[in-house]
């Protein structure tokens, strides 16, 4: 069935007529990864690749492929278990890892973690479909998404293999899809395999050919171009991944009708990641039938390596200009203390923030247009944040009754809590072992201030925060948005707290032994400072730019770990499910309660 354009890939001996000329259709998503192995050759990933080959973070791929493939095979019933069927006799890890040719790559070790634990007898489609996901992480591949208006949307995958690997996919694949009903395999030529899908259109029909050192994976309602154009940019320019910024390396022969190179066309990049996604039009192109919300972004990502550090750039490109108002940076520099571990400041979010319905149900007030968090090292709860606000005596006067009446009677049925107003400050805290969350307003310097924190500063002196910090966020023209941070001990922080938080409201705790807090805790110690920095290029445009170890932030990691966990993975995260809140019975004077432990 796959027909490509200029007779490579799926070669037919009689060429059939030309088509008809096609609507246009836009690239909704475009996506290039280097792959693990191409990663190897970069002397900026060593310290990537140290976090990489940790044995704690292959135990955690290992976990994450084979979760992944049993949902996809449905072999979860309902995807509501996530335990692995793990046997003695595992299959060979020669078999499911890459095969690198002429030379040993340094992440060649870090494969032997990397082993199918899934058991042949009871989950045979899944054996069959985890060494595929597999090499999707370790070899280099390139997938497009592209819809023309009121059109299904075609898709088309490329990933880089050697002749045996080709192989297995060809093998594997063919065995997948034959098991299921109501598959049918269609004629196709030499080299192609071609299966109607028993769903309704867009996907519908899947091809699978090769060209050059590419294996070519395509869905489709019918004829899938996209994947014939793929096959084009393989013979001309070896990749089927474009320059970034243009639509494609090829054009169209007016005469022949066939693909060529397009003049000047500039090659692919070496960044280990090269995304373009049209975010609003992702659900439509791909048949999912959801609602999305309205006014998503245009995102375009580049993830590369400089200095050994992962730099991370790209831009959101929304569709109608932000609600935006700059204004002169207020920082409360006097309430921002040495030892500190993280500094963020936001501004420009007022309109926005007046938009949305929560803020005006509260009735508050004028919202505020700026923000600053900090945290200080030492015991976990030392975060704090400050948003300067002419009216914020008010203000939090109005939040403070509304949750003392409203707040106090949701948690009181949905956590072991309770809100109380403070003794010596206009504000409220939260009740809570440990730690004390508040909030209150405070003049300082002059500005009035909605602030609060996890854990009140003791009277002890603290050192001011360095000038130099400050001068980061308020050099910087155009800027949004400022984050700095020693993410590993932030992200321990964040751990602790999101578990304390997690309690309080009766949700599961993730395990210490979990691999993906593993996985965290073990990369404490190589990732090092993060600062990210977010500038508003045009009305309708953001743009951003971080330089990390690994490419995410704390807030970022935890909520990676949150989602890799869950036992419906891919969907949902681990803490999404509330448990039973324990039953609180009176103690035999009456006068106390004691709670019960949760059933789970």
């Amino acid at each position: 069935m796959l027909l490509l354009l200029s007779g490579d890939g799926c070669r037919k001996s009689n060429p059939s007529p030309a088509p008809a000329p096609a609507a246009a259709a836009d690239t909704v998503a475009r996506l290039h990864w280097l792959g693990i192995q191409g990663l190897a050759r970069d002397t900026n990933t060593a310290n990537f690749l140290s976090v990489w080959n940790l044995p704690e973070s292959q135990q955690l791929l290992a976990q994450t492929l084979d979760k992944l493939t049993l949902a996809l095979t449905g072999e979860l019933p309902g995807g509501g278990s996530n335990q692995l069927s793990v046997i003695s006799n595992r299959l060979s890890v020669t078999s499911n890892q890459l095969s690198v040719a002429s030379n040993q790559l340094s992440v060649a070790s870090s494969l032997a973690f990397i082993t199918n634990r899934l058991s042949t007898s009871s989950t045979p489609l899944a054996v069959k479909l985890r060494p595929l996901l597999e090499d999707l992480a370790l070899a280099e591949a390139y997938v497009e998404l592209r819809q023309a208006t009121n059109q299904p949307g075609e898709l088309a995958l490329a990933i880089r293999l050697d002749e045996q690997r080709a192989g297995l996919w060809t093998s594997n694949l063919t065995a997948v899809l034959g098991s299921f009903i109501n598959v049918q395999s269609l004629p196709a030529p030499a080299n192609c395999s071609t299966w109607r899908l028993p769903f309704a259109p867009p996907a519908s029909r899947l091809d699978l050919a090769r060209a050059g050192e590419w294996t070519l994976v395509g869905v489709a309602a019918e004829t899938n171009r996209l994947l014939a154009e793929l096959s084009q940019r393989i013979r001309a320019d070896k990749t089927p991944a474009t320059a970034p910024g243009t639509a494609s390396s090829l054009q169209m022969d007016p005469t022949t009708r066939k693909l060529r190179p397009a003049p000047g066309s500039p090659p692919a990049t070496n960044n280990w990641l090269d995304a373009d996604l049209d975010l609003g039009r992702l659900s439509s192109a791909l048949g999912l039938h959801r609602t999305w919300p309205a006014g998503l972004p245009r995102l375009a990502v580049t993830v590369s390596g400089a200095g050994g550090e992962v730099r991370t750039a790209g831009e959101l490109k929304f569709p109608q200009p932000l609600p935006y108002e700059e204004a002169a940076w207020n920082i409360p520099t006097n309430m921002v203390h040495q030892p500190l571990m993280s500094f963020t400041a936001i501004r420009g979010f007022r309109p926005w923030l007046e938009s949305q319905r929560v803020w005006q149900q509260l009735g508050l007030g004028a919202a505020p247009g700026q923000v600053c968090f900090w945290a200080q090292q030492g015991v976990p709860f030392l975060s704090y944040g400050a948003a300067p606000l002419p009216d914020a005596s008010n203000c939090v006067a109005r939040l403070t009754e509304r949750l003392l009446n409203e707040g106090n009677a949701w948690v009181s049925t949905n956590a072991r809590t309770s809100f109380m107003r403070t003794e010596h400050t206009n504000g409220v805290e939260l009740s809570a072992p440990f730690m004390t969350p508040y909030l209150q307003s405070v003049q300082v310097g002059g500005s009035d201030y909605v602030q609060g924190g996890l854990f009140r500063p003791g009277p002890g002196k603290n050192s001011p925060a360095p000038p130099a910090l400050f001068h980061e966020v308020t050099r910087r023209v155009n800027l949004v948005a400022y984050d700095w941070e020693l993410t590993g001990p932030r992200l321990e922080a964040w751990f602790q707290t999101s578990q304390h938080f997690r309690m309080l409201f009766f949700r599961k705790q993730l395990l210490p032994d979990s691999a993906s807090v593993k996985a965290l805790f073990a990369a404490v110690p190589r990732l090092g400072n993060c600062v990210t920095i977010v500038t508003r290029t045009a009305p309708d445009r953001l743009s951003f730019v971080r330089r990390s170890a690994i490419g995410f932030n704390s807030v970022e990691l935890n909520l990676l770990a949150e989602w890799l966990e869950s036992p419906q993975f891919p969907r949902g995260f681990y803490s999404r499910d509330r448990y039973r809140p324990p039953l609180r019975v009176k103690s035999r004077s009456g006068t106390n309660s004691v709670p019960v432990p949760p059933r789970r």
